[in-house]
Parts: structure tokens; C-alpha cells; sequence
């Protein structure tokens, strides 16, 4: 791109005065000037060179270096080649222990890029710069613990089913996990996915100038998104992985992917973007995500206040309410769509469901409505009919069936939401709220009787109409045909009876049919007068003291007892658990610091090479093994036979204060403690600490909780609750000692 002098006169003044503000907008509005690339790094980064304890003689075996560095080297200098080794591991092996690390590599190559731009500086300088560089975007990567890990795969595979349902179930139906393409692209800050070392320094121009910092990771999924024609004509899984290793894209398509990561980032949920700041910090609200082993399922978590301030936002949400009809009735959220989970089973219940109006509207490609699925929440543990989040996840799958995106789960529920509401929190409002309906408000035994009584009273109203109208009606009718009678054949002549006063106390029967006799019988109707006068020959009624009350039961009301002594201890105790608060507070550790972690020494022993091309393709061949995977698959359960094995709770929080546990199998093998995470059913065991013996400082156990046992290791600890501790002790006592 071609600048005027007035514009590189801009950059240049901004350089010299250290003016990020400057730099940062002069960057966006005309573009990054390449010859100026590593002087606007260096301000924007606020590179601050770090001191090596010593001079780093390491010793790297040729066979290890892994083929993308080869690649690398090979673009910036064959002819450097010893050096650039020598100054990028030394590099990496200060800032991450163990090499081991899923993210060593990756900074063996960031360290590499550094070292293209800044040639001149010294290996302090670059340590520097990469340290700021990987801090600024990954602020986990000097401890990338196990846990981490995991919730980042985890994070990973929720937001591209959030975005792409079908891509995400085409890669699981392969059962490729996201472990494999997170470990390929997020740690090197998708550094394997331009065609040319330029391609990537402009991937990385965004990155640093953007704003968010957590768009790379919103790019990982970007980039899948970018290539989902080529995942989806794949048909068989190693070709697959050959083709997410292998794969690059031009710098055009770098630059769509960086505009659809800024697009998914403002169309994804602030619960997610919560959830993952707190990931990459290993925060309190992860550590409690993760705790719950809520990373397993499908949903993206939601929490309704960060929900309520994207509402206000302008976000479209439609909330599907899975709990029964009858809880529907007492209140909704949002004016929900009731989708009740225990009829899920009935075809056309569900048939009719997705062809309704609402959820028609969904798969309109024009609009971006996101949907919320809630069940009871936490007082969904103490009734009966209530939706698991299991039970969430089954119909969250029916709504990804029929290619439906953008689904979440409300993970607390309508209790939550209720609670706000009734405490008058702004922005919480509930539906169609029925006091004496709804669960919360009214425990359910006191709703029950409630409803008898209300649907009592309504047969009751409607009996009691339908008798007083039936009454009246035949009261006009005899009236009628006393005062105008119809003639008729062969009547016998009418005979006028002199008028003679009515007596007190005195009453006159007419001359009647059977007929009719039998129908006033079955009628008893009390006056509300005090007289028994009679006009012409209208039949008086009787008094009142002489009619009997007609039975309430013949009009269908049954009795019903007092429900307010039964019902007490019952809402006493529902109100008791409605205003239980869950505000936990996990403390955090410190994190270790860099520089004091032990630095290993090694040396360099290679040949020199010709020299490459800056615009020479980072294309290589990497084939998938079927077969590697396979092993690691057996591993833990050859380790399991021939080792011993113990069961037991591993702490999230790294405290024996915070209650954060985790089911988990320590082994004890015969060069290292392996602490595996319980797999639930058949599913696969994840890698959570590997400890040397050697390494171990320490190993205590307090008097009150002897079962809990802190194990340091080089200034970390890792908290085990272990079933038979006294056996543990003894096995592991015994593993050090040899």
C-alpha cells in the first residue's frame, strides 16, 4: 500500500513520541506500514526486555525439531539456523515449564517470528517481546494447568456449536475432538493457517491493534468456519486431520476470517465472554463451571444478568420454557414457549412445537435470534417434575437437528429469575405470574388444593346458574300460562268465583296438574320476602322458616378441609430455601513468577542450510496415524494394570479450603504420580498432573482431615482426597524412597 509523506510523517511523529492513542488509530484508518512493523510492535507491546538468570547452553536433538519449525527456519535464514534454534528454545524454556507443554512449540515459534523482526536486538530484548506478546492475548500460557486446558477445549467446542451446529456435528460424528484444533491453532495464535510468513504478521497486526484481546480466540472458530466446505466433503477421519494440519488460506481469506471473529464476538452471549475471561485467569467462575463438569454438555451457559443487560442491548432472545404446563401457567419468562419436557417422547407434540409460528421464525437466515432454554433451576432439585440439565441437553439436540444455531441454557433457571423479580430487580419480569399457580410463590401440595377449590367453584357457579336460569324460566312460563290461557278444544266453560280478601296467615292453593305438581316439587326455593300474597291464581310461596336449603352437593361443590395448618411448615420451608444465596468466594493463588523458574540448560548441534524466501510457502506434510491414537488410548489402562491406582478427588482451586473437587485416578507408576480424571461411562481419561518423584518437596496431611493430602511440587501444590490415604502414603512414601 502506497502512503503519502504526510501519512508516514504521522507514523514517523507517533513512533517518536511513544504515542499509542496515535499509533492505534493511524493503524486503522489507513493501514499498518510494513517497514514500520516491529517499531509499532515494540510501542504497542510496551516491550521491556528480561534478564536471563545465565546463558542458556542447551542441547536440542535435530529429530525433535517438529516440521513447522523447520519450516520457519528455513524462511527466515538456513543459514542462521544454529542460531535461531539456540535463541528460540532458550527463549521458550525460560517462560514454559515443562517442555512437555502443549504450548511449548508454539512459543518456540513466536519466539522465531521475534527474532525475524528484531535481528538486531539481544536475546533479553525478544524474551521480552514475547513475553508481552503471549501475555497480552493468552494470559494462562506461563501456567497452562491440566484444568485450563480442558476448559479451553471445552469452551471451544460450545462456541462452535453456538455458531455452526453442522460443522461442529460433523467433526464430532468423525470424533475429532477440540482438543486437536485447539492445540493447532490457539496456542500459536493461528500461525499455521497463512500461506506465507507476511499472511501471518498481518494476522497478527489485527490482534494487536484490536481492542479485544480475545479475538484469536473467536478467530479459531473463524477460520473452521472459513473452511467448512473443504471439512464437510471429507469422508473419512484421517484424511480429515491430514487436511486441518495441512490446510492454508490466502491473505484475502485471513481477512475474512478476521472480520467473521469480530462478527461472532458481538453475536456471541457476554455469559460466554464472561465464563472465558475467567478461563484464561483461572478465576472463581470458571473454577465453579468446571467443578460441575458443566463443560460436558452441549449448552453455552447463561447468566440472567449479563442476559438481561444484551436484551437491553438490543440482542432478539426467545425463551423456551420445558417445564410443565401446569408450572407454565403460574409465570414465564420473557413470554416463553412452552415446551414440556415430559411429552418430548410424543411425535406430534413435538411436530407441532417446531412448526409454530415462533420457532419457524428461527430459521430465518436474516435474523439472528438467540434462544434460551430454562427449566426449573435449583428448586427444580426438590420437585418432581422438573427438568435435568441432561434432560436440557436431549432437547436442546431436537432444536440442532433441525439446524437451529444459537442455543443456550439458562442454568439457573426460572428460581433465579423468579427470585429477582419479586425482589423488584430492574430488568426482571415475569409473564402471566400467578401467585397461587406458581411453584415458588405456592408450595405444590397447597397449589393442588388451591385448584380443587378453584375448580370447585366453578362447576358450583355454573350449576347454580344453570338452576336459578331453569327456575326462572318456568316460573315465566307458569305465569304465562295462568294470566293468558291458550284456548283449546272442548274446555269446559270458565267460572268467575266471586273475590273473597286473603286472610293473615292464610294460603291459597290452585287446582294444578300432576304434572306440573311434581315439577314444583322438585324445586326448593326459599323466599326472600315476608309475605305469602297472591295476585289472581299465582301459587304463594311458603315462608321461610317452613322451606328447606337445598343441598350443596347436589350442585357438585364437594368439601374440602382447611389446608392452612398442613401447609405452614411447607411454605416455611420453601421460603427458606428460596432465600439461600450461592455467592461463594473461591481465593485465587498468586501465579509463580517467570523469572524464577528454573531455567535447564541444553546446546545446539546442526548444519547450515541455503537460505529461503520471505515469501516462500509454510506449507509441509504432516500425515494423520491412526495408530498413535489408539496407543495413547491404552495407555492408562496398561499403566492401570501394572501400577497401583487409587481413587480419589483432586482439587480444582489448589486449596484444601475451597471445596472445588473433582472425581479423579491417582497411579502411582514406577517414575512418576499421574493424576487422570475419572471418566464418566465410557468416556476417555484426560491427563490432569503428571509429578516426578524427584520433584516432590513435600507431603503433609492435617490431623482433622487425614484423608486430604497436599503434595508441593516445585512451589505448587495439588490437594488429593484419597479414599484408603493410609495405604496411598505408604505406596507413595515408598515410590520416593527408590
Amino acid at each position: 500500500m502506497d502512503y503519502s509523506q504526510r501519512i508516514l510523517s504521522l507514523f514517523q511523529n507517533a513512533i517518536e513520541e511513544k504515542d499509542t492513542a496515535m499509533l492505534q488509530q493511524l493503524c486503522v484508518h489507513f493501514g499498518l506500514v510494513n517497514t514500520m512493523r516491529a517499531e509499532i510492535w515494540k510501542i504497542l507491546l510496551d516491550v521491556k526486555p528480561i534478564k536471563l538468570p545465565n546463558r542458556l547452553n542447551l542441547t536440542v536433538v535435530e529429530a525433535d525439531v517438529p516440521p513447522l519449525v523447520n519450516k520457519l527456519i528455513s524462511v527466515i535464514g538456513q543459514s542462521k539456523r544454529a542460531e535461531l534454534i539456540k535463541d528460540s528454545y532458550s527463549i521458550a524454556t525460560t517462560l514454559i515449564q515443562p517442555k512437555t507443554s502443549p504450548n511449548f512449540i508454539p512459543t518456540v515459534i513466536v519466539a522465531l517470528v521475534f527474532n525475524y523482526l528484531y535481528p538486531k536486538e539481544t536475546t533479553e530484548f525478544r524474551l521480552g517481546a514475547v513475553f508481552s506478546f503471549l501475555n497480552m492475548l493468552q494470559p494462562y500460557f506461563t501456567h497452562l494447568y491440566p484444568s485450563i486446558q480442558k476448559g479451553l477445549f471445552c469452551l471451544m467446542h460450545i462456541l462452535l456449536q453456538y455458531h455452526d451446529p453442522q460443522l461442529c456435528h460433523c467433526l464430532d460424528s468423525f470424533r475429532v475432538e477440540p482438543v486437536l484444533y485447539t492445540n493447532r491453532f490457539l496456542y500459536n495464535a493461528l500461525f499455521s493457517t497463512g500461506e506465507t510468513l507476511n499472511d501471518v504478521l498481518l494476522l497478527w497486526d489485527e490482534f494487536i491493534l484490536n481492542s479485544n484481546k480475545y479475538l484469536f480466540y473467536y478467530a479459531v472458530v473463524a477460520y473452521l468456519i472459513q473452511i467448512k466446505d473443504d471439512i464437510m466433503k471429507e469422508t473419512k477421519k484421517n484424511e480429515l486431520i491430514t487436511l486441518l494440519k495441512v490446510k492454508r488460506i490466502s491473505s484475502e481469506d485471513l481477512r475474512i476470517v478476521i472480520c467473521r471473529a469480530a462478527s461472532l464476538e458481538r453475536r456471541t452471549l457476554t455469559s460466554f465472554k464472561l465464563l472465558l475471561s475467567s478461563c484464561f485467569r483461572n478465576e472463581a467462575m470458571f473454577q465453579r463451571w468446571y467443578s460441575q463438569s458443566l463443560g460436558s454438555t452441549l449448552a453455552l451457559p447463561v447468566e440472567p444478568h449479563s442476559l438481561v443487560n444484551d436484551i437491553k442491548d438490543g440482542m432478539e432472545v426467545l425463551f423456551i420454557d420445558c417445564r410443565t404446563q401446569e408450572m407454565y401457567r403460574g409465570g414465564n419468562i420473557g413470554n416463553a414457549v412452552n415446551f414440556d419436557y415430559t411429552k418430548r417422547e410424543d411425535e406430534k407434540y413435538v411436530s407441532k412445537f417446531f412448526q409454530s409460528k415462533p420457532l419457524q421464525c428461527l430459521r430465518d437466515p436474516k435474523k439472528f435470534t438467540h434462544v434460551v432454554i430454562y427449566g426449573c433451576g435449583e428448586i427444580g432439585k426438590t420437585l418432581q417434575q422438573s427438568p435435568s440439565l441432561s434432560e436440557l441437553t436431549m432437547i436442546m439436540l431436537d432444536f440442532i437437528k433441525r439446524g437451529i444455531k444459537r442455543l443456550s441454557v439458562l442454568l439457573s433457571g426460572y428460581h433465579l429469575y423468579h427470585k429477582l423479580s419479586m425482589n423488584k430487580t430492574p430488568g426482571f419480569e415475569i409473564i402471566n405470574h400467578i401467585p397461587s399457580v406458581c411453584p415458588l410463590c405456592t408450595p405444590p401440595e397447597l397449589a393442588k388444593l388451591t385448584m380443587k377449590i378453584t375448580e370447585g367453584t366453578k362447576k358450583f357457579t355454573e350449576k347454580a346458574t344453570s338452576f336459578f336460569s331453569n327456575f326462572s324460566h318456568q316460573s315465566q312460563q307458569s305465569n304465562n300460562s295462568h294470566t293468558q290461557p291458550s284456548p283449546q278444544k272442548d274446555s269446559q266453560p270458565i267460572v268467575h268465583k266471586p273475590y273473597t280478601p286473603i286472610q293473615q296467615n292464610q294460603t291459597i292453593t290452585p287446582i294444578k296438574s300432576n304434572t306440573e305438581i311434581k315439577e314444583r316439587q322438585q324445586m326448593r326455593v326459599s323466599s326472600t320476602k315476608g309475605t305469602n300474597q297472591t295476585i289472581g291464581l299465582v301459587e304463594p310461596v311458603q315462608p321461610i322458616s317452613n322451606q328447606s336449603i337445598p343441598n350443596l352437593l347436589d350442585l357438585g361443590l364437594e368439601p374440602v378441609t382447611d389446608p392452612s395448618s398442613s401447609t405452614s411448615s411447607n411454605t416455611n420451608s420453601l421460603n427458606s430455601s428460596v432465600n439461600k444465596t450461592q455467592n461463594n468466594a473461591i481465593p485465587i493463588q498468586p501465579l509463580p513468577n517467570i523469572l524464577d523458574m528454573p531455567i535447564k540448560p541444553l546446546n545446539v548441534d546442526s548444519t547450515e542450510i541455503p537460505n529461503g524466501d520471505i515469501s516462500q510457502k509454510l506449507t509441509f506434510d504432516e500425515e494423520y496415524n491412526e495408530e498413535d491414537e489408539a496407543e495413547e488410548s491404552n495407555y492408562f489402562d496398561e499403566l492401570m494394570k501394572e501400577s497401583p491406582t487409587f481413587e480419589a478427588d483432586y482439587n480444582v482451586a489448589s486449596g484444601d479450603a475451597v471445596d472445588c473437587w473433582k472425581k479423579c485416578l491417582v497411579i502411582l507408576s514406577s517414575v512418576d504420580m499421574l493424576v487422570a480424571e475419572k471418566p464418566s461411562g465410557d468416556g476417555e481419561m484426560f491427563l490432569l498432573e503428571e509429578v516426578t518423584y524427584t520433584d516432590i518437596e513435600k507431603v503433609s496431611a492435617k490431623k482433622q482431615n487425614p484423608e486430604i493430602c497436599t503434595i508441593e511440587v516445585n512451589g505448587k501444590q495439588i490437594v488429593l482426597k484419597v479414599q484408603n490415604n493410609i495405604e496411598f502414603l505408604k505406596q507413595l512414601n515408598d515410590k520416593m524412597s527408590d
